[in-house]
């Protein structure tokens, strides 16, 4: 992949990758837009010679800038590439090679043909108990890799774990979008609010409230941590743990329920490891590690072992339908990431 621009790096280097959009589209077919952000899309491309199907991430330069001049962000254009090209792990979407043009710089990754982890949820509802466990540890084995290497990624949620197929005895999850992620060498030096609503750790909420009153803080790897919490929730049980109305004020109290009726067939022991990643106490929180001990993640099945395929412990023989009118749908799927609030 080599040197980012802005990364420091030989200017020849650099060079290398500085292409037109002439070239862009003489390469790439990247016309089919896949999702989008705050200055950026994700597009489907197809190389025009080799035929490969790439996802193509298309970051706005000057969008970006504005951002980045706005909000005093610390995050620079090339802080996604950089930080990609120094993961390989199998539970995060792989890095190929990037490009830039005067407007626009370009990210080529792996392509996930089963589409995000909310959208499956909408569409064929909760997972069963032995399900999630097996897809959880492996979103947990790719956030352990991460937080060994000091990297925070501060926007985990169901729209950012991509799936290897729609199939749920086959697929595989893999973080994606690391353009909020940053290296966190000390426990609180992230300072910035930002990320998704409905996942913000308490810490980040005060982080932001600290702000304003001159105080500053910080948070570091114990929001990946909330977040995970938040997402084995939703998991588990189709339904977002907090109301739209008072999101902030629930996060903040810890206030969510377990004595709904979707929850009525989740086992004591997956309901200890939710309490213990959502506790509000950043410093009585789960580590990651810590997770990994608890009994509940401990008794996954491997990998190569489809989950559906063991002995029901908890949960309903089928993932349950979610109803139309599912606040999860309503609130997940229209609160996009905060990411112009700082990086």
């Amino acid at each position: 992949a080599g040197a980012v621009p802005g990364s420091g790096h030989a200017a020849a280097t650099e060079d290398r990758h500085r292409v037109s959009e002439q070239w862009v589209r003489e390469n790439w077919d990247a016309r089919t837009v896949l999702g989008s952000g705050n200055f950026s899309e994700v597009r489907l491309g197809v190389h025009v010679t080799r035929a490969e199907k790439r996802a193509v991430k298309v970051i706005d330069i000057k969008k970006f800038v504005n951002f980045q001049s706005k909000r005093e962000s610390q995050l620079s254009l090339s802080s996604e590439a950089e930080l990609l090209m120094s993961l390989q792990h199998p539970g995060i979407v792989r890095f190929f090679e990037w490009f830039q043009t005067e407007q626009h710089l370009y990210l080529i990754m792996e392509l996930m043909e089963g589409g995000d982890l909310l959208q499956s949820i909408l569409e064929d509802g909760h997972f069963v108990e032995l399900q999630a466990r097996h897809l959880f540890k492996q979103v947990c084995d790719a956030v352990r890799y991460l937080h060994v290497k000091n990297v925070v990624h501060r926007d985990l949620k169901p729209e950012n774990i991509l799936l290897t197929s729609r199939d749920r005895e086959q697929m595989m999850p893999k973080i994606a979008d690391f353009g909020l992620a940053r290296k966190n060498f000390q426990s609180r030096d992230c300072k910035t609010f930002c990320g998704t609503p409905h996942y913000f750790a308490p810490e980040v909420i005060n982080t932001f409230r600290e702000r304003e009153s001159g105080q500053d803080m910080g948070y570091g790897k114990t929001v990946d941590m909330w977040s995970l919490g938040v997402i084995l929730y939703i998991l588990l049980s189709g339904i977002p743990p907090f109301e739209e109305d008072r999101l902030y004020e629930q996060i903040l109290d810890g206030k969510y329920e377990f004595d709904v009726r979707e929850w009525t067939t989740v086992s004591p022991e997956a309901k200890q490891l939710v309490r213990g990643l959502m506790t509000v106490n950043p410093k009585a929180r789960l580590t990651i590690q810590q997770a990994f001990e608890i009994r509940w993640l401990r008794l996954a099945a491997s990998p190569s072992t489809p989950s559906q395929r063991e002995v029901p412990v908890g949960g309903e023989p089928a993932a349950k339908k979610l109803r139309s009118d599912s606040c999860v749908t309503a609130s997940l799927t229209t609160t996009g990431s905060v990411g112009a609030l700082g990086a």
